[in-house]
């Protein structure tokens, strides 16, 4: 609030009871509102023009915390920590093209579900790359982060995350049997053709 914002940030605007998307713009402690046309209802534009002019009161509510966003935060830092032990071949693999556009298109679940919950209490210094031996529907990677358990696919494996959406993660999963595979510690470069 203090207009030291380097970047605009989402807001919900309510002017003269039309609720809209907005982007909230601030530079030397001045404010400015833009509302996106892609962000709202066509149509939306010419209302607010209508009711700019007999000077209704204008709202704002900024964005809450999101649920989504933090997810986002835990599969990117999963997804990096695979690519540090496992290397290249993770960057390669077509199975990984949805992780990647989930990270990168944040605003939108590119995925119904993709980070988890541990059923039993872990304090956050717990990090750990897993391989999922059992359920055979969900073998793939798991990267622990404390409580956290983010979920990504083995090599060349395209329906891991229709799996998940359709079987559930824990705590419907009752037993999940894991095998450790370590953590990194350095960056693992190359790649193993074989």
């Amino acid at each position: 609030m203090s207009g030291g914002a380097h970047r605009p940030h989402r807001v919900k605007a309510t002017i003269g009871g039309i609720t809209v998307n907005g982007r909230m713009h601030a530079k030397n402690g001045s404010f400015s509102l833009t509302i996106p046309r892609e962000l709202n209802r066509p149509g939306t534009s010419a209302l607010l023009q209508e009711l700019g002019r007999t000077g209704a009161p204008l709202v704002v509510e900024h964005e809450r915390y999101s649920r989504l966003g933090a997810n986002i935060g835990w599969l990117r830092a999963g997804y990096l920590a695979l690519v540090a032990m496992e290397g290249y071949r993770v960057l390669l693999d077509p199975a990984m093209d949805i992780v990647r556009k989930q990270i990168i298109e944040c605003d939108e679940r590119r995925m119904m579900t993709f980070v988890g919950t541990a059923q039993a209490e872990f304090p956050l210094s717990i990090r750990r790359v897993l391989r999922v031996i059992d359920p055979a529907w969900h073998r793939g990677w798991t990267v622990q982060f404390g409580q956290h358990l983010v979920n990504l696919p083995s090599q060349g494996d395209m329906n891991f995350y229709d799996r998940l959406a359709e079987f559930g993660l824990p705590p419907t999963v009752e037993n999940t049997t894991y095998e450790y595979v370590g953590w990194p510690t350095s960056p693992t470069f190359g790649l193993d053709l074989n």
